[in-house]
């Protein structure tokens, strides 16, 4: 298993993929834990990036609203 963090990017692949095969998406599923991990993850790269201590990746973009850039 790796331990590279899930992206948003990889959340909603995962959401997309388990909606077209039928499965359940909601509350308690694993695609909105994964959803849940994605956005957590991703807010945690905006903070140690506003503090100095990582730098924007291109997989750290906010994909949930089309145009909103990080904060540098």
């Amino acid at each position: 298993m790796s331990n590279t963090p899930i992206t948003k990017a990889d959340a909603q692949n995962i959401q997309s993929m388990a909606s077209h095969e039928g499965l359940d998406t909601g509350k308690g599923s694993v695609p909105a834990k994964a959803q849940s991990f994605g956005d957590k993850n991703l807010d945690a790269a905006k903070e140690a990036t506003a503090k100095g201590f990582a730098t924007q990746s291109s997989d750290d973009k906010d994909t949930t609203k089309p145009g909103t850039e990080l904060k540098k």
